[in-house]
């Protein structure tokens, strides 16, 4: 290995790690100078990237650019700001070889202008082959005298032809390589053996280059005039492209992963999201990354990096590929048969360690019947991924999961699929079919997963349509971006976690909006309704109804819609995408609380209210012109609103959650709308006389409203001990049953949660219906009773309009009529 160039994708911050004391003067250590232009011209012949100074950037630094813009652009050594232009890796090795050169930046003159000069044939990279290279010129054509007076006549075109790519596929291309001295030695099968085995090691992304010389032909006899043109030589064929090569070196980059990746991983997991990594890299690179940005657990990345040791010196991959699918095959009759609920006992078919495996694929593949998220979610948790099948590569990938004529085998992927945690060696079709089988699983019942994807290339964009959310980056192509659904315009996988909280937070205010609504609008419809009715005057004006109509709509959409989305929401489990709005839970709080509120008005126009105005300065009876039950509507009216009031603050938590006021002094705008409502409140009880119907009250009244608003918070906390739905929080990992020592998990545990979740999934989805069959019922019931208000109302104007007829001598209508219109 040459040299460690960093590549940062994070910010672009491509230091270098070279070898040496001085790289950029005398490069590593013990090289040659001939192997070091050699090295640097394999680097600077061989790219597509160009990096290129800013006009005016030694001046000034664009302040006015957005930091997502500034993709590929950063400060140089001497304050120069620099455009990088292509693939991240091409811009750190051209850096790198532009320093190794003696260059201190490389500008777009120092490399283009030399590959224009001299390029006769580019192989550009792509996935399948992992490699690219260039062929160039290494001097004029030769020719020689065709006779007297006839000129001369072609007989080749020297060139170098320079190769960079994956270094496991390149070493196996490679015959000779060159010594640190410059002299070509043999590369025998042993070192190859050795070099392969190290690639990968502390996740370093390895690239080999290498280089051989050719000789190309004329492509006919008659070209006698002499020159360099591509289109005069016979140019070389892929196979010719990938053999015989001389190893020049190896280079390692790294990517350096964010510091907040590793949290951001966390919270993913701590939500019910499962992280699964798909990658160009080899599979001791993707481990590696993933170990160290918390996809793999500690202890499940050792197994793997055991595991790849003893396969390196073991079987082929043929033979590996055969025993994966062995394993596979195995396991399917087990998800099979709990899959359709047959409850067969697999704990002795095979061994202790075979068994283990069956029961933990059967927890997950056996999801048919549990219908629910926070079901699948914990089982999910509760599945030990085996090594074998933790980490693949794209060939054993498609080895396992595609037949012969290329569909997808459902059962397997859906056996491979819970284990699975990096994808190495991946093509952009691997991304695609991991997408498309999960929906097609999902369609059939077997998993109830919404898979989101996340990427930046053009060969993405196929993968990014199909998923249901598509998170391209800011720094990705075009194409990416049009196919995606989401944009992260920092660049950041963090920026995903917040986009699960503020969804999360959406749904909340909704639920917690409409949970406040329908109660309010509950409680003052029948209060309507039933004053009309058996009072034959409404305890609440028209005027006190606006009021009550700006709470529930106005302030309390601002007060209950506009909290921002805190930590504890990730701590929620996954929700069902075609989930109802209103729970089980918040059908209990709107029953619970509209049943008090009606009881305690109720009391209020009752006997009790009565006593309670006679505390008052008017007394119960002497309202003047406000009416005789001046007092006892306002005591009704200002209750009712304190209960809407405090019920506000119920309304918070949708989850029977225990504490309503953890996290209110965060929520400033809440308390504001709630201290400007109660102090409305006061000044139309206390001044609104006749515009607002009401009475001044004493402070023995206030102490008696207050007292019985303040009865909402203790009905919540009554009607917690009804329990209408599993928890919504996520489980610990593991909590569906204990690891053994094989890194399975034991068969009592798999079942116990299986059979957990299955019950509670039941009972879950029975409350489900019951709460949409409540609120349709709440909603005929209000259309029904707004009718009949409207023809009581519509009646007692007519009898109110009779009687006084006859007492001016004029004839009554028809009782008929007036009684088929109250009817």
């Amino acid at each position: 290995m040459l040299a460690e160039p960093v590549q940062n994708a994070a910010n672009c911050d491509n230091d270098l790690q070279v070898w040496g004391d001085d790289a950029a003067e005398t490069g590593p250590v013990g090289i040659a100078a001939c192997v070091k232009q050699l090295l640097v011209d394999s680097i600077l012949l061989n790219s597509t990237a160009s990096i290129s100074v800013l006009p005016g950037s030694q001046q000034q630094r664009q302040p006015q650019l957005v930091q997502q813009e500034l993709d590929c652009m950063r400060i140089g050594s001497q304050g120069r700001q620099l455009d990088r232009r292509g693939n991240r890796t091409e811009c750190a090795l051209l850096e790198f070889g532009a320093r190794l050169a003696g260059h201190v930046l490389p500008g777009a003159s120092d490399s283009k202008q030399q590959q224009q000069d001299g390029v006769l044939q580019v192989f550009p990279f792509s996935s399948s082959r992992k490699r690219m290279s260039s062929l160039i010129a290494t001097g004029p054509p030769l020719a020689q005298p065709a006779g007297a007076g006839t000129g001369s006549v072609l007989v080749g075109q020297p060139a170098r032809l320079y190769l960079k790519g994956a270094a496991e596929m390149v070493l196996d291309s490679c015959r000779l390589q060159v010594g640190v001295d410059g002299q070509l030695q043999p590369l025998p099968p042993a070192q190859v053996a050795g070099l392969k085995q190290r690639c990968g090691q502390g996740g370093l992304r390895m690239l080999a280059v290498a280089y051989k010389d050719v000789l190309l032909r004329p492509t006919s006899s008659s070209d006698t005039g002499i020159g360099s043109s591509s289109a005069e030589w016979q140019l070389l064929s892929e196979s010719d492209e990938s053999s015989d090569l001389v190893l020049i070196g190896m280079l390692g980059l790294e990517d350096p992963i964010r510091p907040a990746v590793p949290g951001a991983i966390a919270d993913c997991k701590r939500a019910g999201i499962g992280v699964r990594m798909v990658t160009g890299d080899n599979a001791a690179t993707g481990a590696a990354i993933a170990a160290t940005a918390g996809i793999l657990e500690p202890q499940l990345a050792q197994q793997v990096e055991e595991l790849a040791a003893a396969r390196s010196h073991g079987k082929g991959p043929q033979q590996q590929v055969q025993e994966l699918r062995q394993m596979l095959t195995s396991l399917q009759p087990a998800a099979a048969a709990v899959a359709h609920g047959s409850g067969k006992d697999i704990s002795n078919s095979g061994s202790s360690r075979l068994a283990g495996k069956q029961n933990m694929l059967a927890g997950r593949v056996g999801d048919a019947r549990v219908r629910g998220p926070v079901a699948g979610a914990a089982l999910m948790k509760s599945v030990t991924p085996h090594p074998s099948l933790a980490v693949l590569e794209g060939p054993a990938f498609r080895a396992l999961v595609l037949r012969p004529d290329g569909t997808v085998d459902l059962d397997m992927f859906a056996a491979l699929w819970p284990h699975l945690r990096v994808l190495a060696r991946a093509t952009p079709a691997d991304k695609y079919t991991l997408v498309q089988a999960v929906k097609v699983l999902r369609a059939r019942g077997q998993f109830q997963e919404t898979i989101a994807v996340t990427g930046d290339g053009t060969n993405d964009a196929p993968a990014l349509t199909a998923a249901d959310v598509g998170f391209a980056m800011a720094a990705g192509t075009s194409i990416a971006k049009e196919a995606s659904d989401i944009l992260l315009l920092d660049n950041n996988f963090r920026s995903i976690v917040s986009a699960v909280k503020w969804g999360r937070n959406v749904y909340s205010c909704v639920t917690k909006f409409l949970q406040f609504q329908l109660t309010a609008n509950a409680v003052a419809l029948v209060t309507a309704a039933g004053g009309g009715l058996l009072l034959r005057a409404s305890p609440l004006s028209a005027v006190q109804m606006l009021w009550v109509n700006l709470i529930m709509d106005s302030l309390a959409s601002l007060a209950l819609a506009t909290e921002e989305p805190t930590d504890a929401m990730l701590d929620e489990a996954p929700r069902n995408r075609d989930g109802a709005l209103i729970t089980p839970t918040v059908v209990k709080s709107i029953v619970g609380q509209t049943v008090l509120q009606l009881g305690v008005i109720a009391l209020l126009l009752g006997p009790t209210g009565h006593a309670v105005a006679d505390l008052g300065a008017v007394a119960a009876g002497a309202g003047g012109d406000l009416g005789e039950h001046a007092a006892e509507y306002t005591l009704v009216f200002n209750s009712f609103v304190l209960m809407q009031l405090f019920n506000q603050v119920n309304s918070r938590k949708i989850h029977d959650e225990a504490n309503v006021l953890d996290g209110i002094l965060h929520q400033r705008l809440f308390l504001v709308i709630l201290g400007l409502e109660a102090a409305l409140q006061v000044a139309i009880v206390q001044a609104g006389g006749r515009a607002f119907s009401t009475v001044p009250l004493t402070w023995s009244q206030w102490g008696v409203c207050i007292g019985f608003g303040a009865l909402t918070l203790l009905a919540r906390q009554a009607l917690r001990l009804i329990q209408t739905e599993p928890s919504n929080r996520m489980p610990p990992p593991g909590a569906g049953g204990s690891k053994s020592r094989n890194g399975g998990s034991s068969n009592s545990g798999i079942k116990t949660s299986a059979a957990a979740a299955q019950r509670t999934v039941a009972l879950s989805a029975a409350l489900t219906e019951h709460s949409k069959a409540v609120s349709s019922w709440l909603h005929v019931a209000a259309v029904q009773a707004v009718d009949a208000l409207a023809a009581a109302s519509t009646a007692m104007q007519q009898v109110d309009a009779d009687a006084a007829k006859t007492k001016t001598g004029l004839q009554p209508s028809d009782p008929r009529q007036i009684k088929q219109r109250v009817v």
